[in-house]
């Protein structure tokens, strides 16, 4: 039930709570989402997703 409300509290707090309280659901819900974006700051993707369409705008600029 506590981690019910908590979630409730993080997500939708700002909308309906007033002054601090409100200010303190979003200050939460910044802070949990950059502690998950920096758990991965050096990630690169493995793969290089523009390949394919880089080297089709290459061959029709060539005219092959």
């Amino acid at each position: 039930m506590f981690v019910m409300l908590a979630v409730a509290y993080v997500a939708f707090g700002d909308a309906f709570l007033p002054g601090k309280a409100g200010y303190y659901s979003t200050y939460s819900r910044a802070t949990m989402n950059n502690m998950l974006v920096n758990m991965f700051p050096s990630w690169q993707s493995k793969t290089n997703p523009y390949q394919r369409t880089e080297k089709a705008i290459e061959q029709e600029e060539n005219g092959k």
